[in-house]
Order: C-alpha cells, then sequence, then structure tokens
C-alpha cells in the first residue's frame, strides 16, 4: 500500500501567489486612499492661499492615480467651490497646480452675481442656451461685465438705466480678463474670468 501523498506543492504555490496578489492590491487601495485624503487637505490649504479673502467650502482633485501626483506634487486639475466676504458664490477651477511652488497655471472663475433686475427673463439663443440678453419690464437689455483691477461690475445697456452690480475679488491678480462664459439666468448673472497663473501672496500688512 502506497503511502498518501502530502498536500500538492503546487496548489500550494498558486494559493500562496492568490494571498499576495490580494495583499498588495489591497495595500494599494489602501496608499491611494491615504493619499487621496493627503491631496484634498493639501489642495484645500493651497486653494485658501491662492484665493484669499474667500472661504473655500468644498474642493475636488480631478485626475488619477493620486499616489503619483502626490508624489509629483503636480495635480491637473482641482476645482473649487469657494464665497466671498459678500457672500458671493465663486466655482474656481485650477490647472496644473503645483503645491511645491505654491501656485497655479490656468485657472477659470465662475462668478455668481445678483440680478441686474428684479423681473429678469434671459433670453437664449436658437439652440436653447443662455445668452448676456434678458428683458425686464417687457424691454430688452444686454449686459456685459468689464474688470477694474479686482472690482468686477457688470452693467446693463438697454432702453431704461439700471444700477449695476458689483463685488471685489481681492485674489485676482493683473491681467485677468473676462471670459465667454457670462450669461444671465432668472435667478443670477454668471460671469466667466481668465486668469494666466496664480500664485500665493504675502498678506498685505
Amino acid at each position: 500500500m502506497r503511502p498518501s501523498k502530502g498536500p500538492d506543492m503546487g496548489m500550494q504555490g498558486t494559493l500562496i501567489g492568490v494571498g499576495l496578489v490580494a495583499a498588495l492590491a489591497v495595500g494599494a487601495v489602501t496608499t491611494e486612499v491615504v493619499c487621496s485624503r493627503n491631496l484634498h487637505d493639501r489642495s484645500q490649504s493651497q486653494a485658501a492661499e491662492l484665493l484669499p479673502g474667500t472661504r473655500i467650502n468644498t474642493v475636488r482633485v480631478t485626475g488619477f492615480p493620486h499616489i503619483t501626483q502626490a508624489i509629483g506634487k503636480h495635480l491637473k486639475k482641482v476645482d473649487v467651490q469657494a464665497t466671498t466676504a459678500d457672500g458671493t458664490q465663486l466655482y474656481v477651477i485650477m490647472r496644473d497646480v503645483d503645491l511645491g511652488e505654491r501656485r497655479a497655471g490656468a485657472t477659470t472663475v465662475i462668478v455668481t452675481m445678483p440680478r441686474l433686475a428684479k423681473d429678469q427673463h434671459p433670453v437664449r439663443d436658437s439652440r436653447g442656451a443662455y445668452t448676456n440678453r434678458f428683458t425686464s419690464g417687457g424691454k430688452e437689455y444686454q449686459a456685459s461685465a468689464s474688470l477694474s483691477g479686482t472690482t468686477l461690475t457688470v452693467s446693463a445697456t438697454g432702453p431704461t438705466q439700471l444700477d449695476p452690480v458689483r463685488v471685489t475679488l481681492p485674489f485676482l491678480p493683473d491681467g485677468s480678463t473676462v471670459g465667454r462664459q457670462s450669461y444671465v439666468t432668472d435667478e443670477n448673472l454668471r460671469v466667466g474670468l481668465n486668469i494666466d497663473r496664480l500664485e500665493s501672496r504675502p498678506p498685505s500688512s
């Protein structure tokens, strides 16, 4: 009678290999989660530095894997929702964010401003999209935005005079421009601003 064989060594090796792969996968996921949290915290801190005079509400880091971005201290894109001191809502899209140098490349800021008229109604284009035109009291107006230093002003051109609306954005650097993303809705005005580069600046004395 032949002695019984022990466990199949090949099967043991396979099980060990599977266990190692599973352990590595869990470790990679854990590392990615930790890096994601770390990047979120650092991005929120940097957003506060790059957008002085605002309260940072939410920050979202896009682009994966986060571990690679954390090692390189360079983020492809960071989306920020913030509020100014007077309650103006901002949606900021920062690109090429350098955590080491405390700066961001091309940045877009969407500013939500109050209505120019209580009864404003947007005029849409042939595709149904919002435009910079609106009606009030049965009359049509055209909204236009302008920058003077850090002050953004939206005024209306039309048959009667409407008071302009303004907001101060202390983080705007020289060279900031009004983009093409401006339009009028029933509830507010949306103005897009373009910034070539944002850098951390020392607080004013």
